[in-house]
């Protein structure tokens, strides 16, 4: 019932609506039984991971933050050259680059920057990388929120615990942790 869509719950009355649903929030491949993932919204769009298509997508939303009756998704980014085994969360920046995190034996960070005309430059690889364990096993992000650290974005790791751990085999792991990443002069 709640499966590759993203549904808008009424706290108050404690009730849920379905808000959106699109093929492409599905799992397809049945490779790692996870279609939609992390969910944000930016500036007039609903945008989403699929973790099983290794992609990230959006879909427009009116004046009042709904999407239209069929919402058409649009392919923001295809991370399979920069992530190709798992994708996790992501964030935003106010500049509305895209920061995603790749929980797999990627252990990546991967930006996907706007163009300024309404699309995205290709994904490129921000932080980490497969012998690395500056952000091993990322699964979430966010920017900080004050003076000093608005350009620090803070990733939670899981220290490479579903097979993304390094070394022979992807098998050393490090306990979880907070990384921080300084994207001031990416």
């Amino acid at each position: 019932m709640y499966a590759a869509s993203v549904w808008a719950v009424d706290i108050k009355k404690g009730t849920t609506t379905l808000f959106a649903k699109t093929p492409e929030m599905a799992q397809v491949h049945n490779f790692t039984n996870i279609g939609i993932n992390g969910v944000r919204v930016f500036e007039e769009h609903l945008y989403w991971t699929n973790s099983d298509l290794k992609a990230v997508y959006r879909i427009p939303l009116d004046a009042c933050g709904y999407p239209g009756a069929s919402p058409s998704s649009e392919l923001v980014a295809n991370l399979t050259t920069t992530s190709p085994v798992f994708i996790d969360d992501f964030t935003i920046s106010k500049d509305g680059t895209l920061w995603v995190t790749s929980s797999g034996p990627d252990n990546v960070i991967v930006a996907v920057r706007p163009d300024g005309r309404g699309g995205f430059l290709e994904p490129v690889v921000a932080a980490g990388g497969i012998d690395s364990t500056a952000v091993q096993g990322a699964v979430g992000a966010a920017f900080g929120r004050g003076r000093d650290d608005k350009d620090i974005l803070y990733v939670t790791t899981n220290g490479g615990l579903w097979g993304a751990g390094l070394g022979l085999n992807h098998t050393a792991t490090e306990p979880g942790k907070v990384a921080a990443v300084d994207t001031t002069c990416f």
